[in-house]
């Protein structure tokens, strides 16, 4: 069940930062230098597959550049 929950709770960030990327209708360069990530890291990730090397600062950024909590970036998808 914890696996479930986990599993879930990426998916949502994982989507997230795809949603985020197109409702600011950033390209996937100015996206990925807002989080200060590759441009073959974000593509990684806009296809649904967290790169082993993600550290936390992903994380904060996207609180610091868009607003969206920690909470908000896992715990739900964005724009449904």
């Amino acid at each position: 069940m914890k696996n479930k929950i986990f599993e879930d709770e990426v998916e949502n960030f994982l989507y997230n930062i795809k949603w985020l990327r197109h409702n600011a209708r950033l390209t996937q360069t100015a996206m990925a230098k807002r989080l200060g990530i590759s441009i073959k890291t974000l593509k990684v990730i806009e296809s649904g597959q967290l790169p082993a090397r993600t550290n936390t600062d992903i994380i904060f950024r996207i609180d610091r550049e868009f607003g969206i909590s920690p909470n908000e970036q896992f715990g739900r998808k964005l724009g449904e």
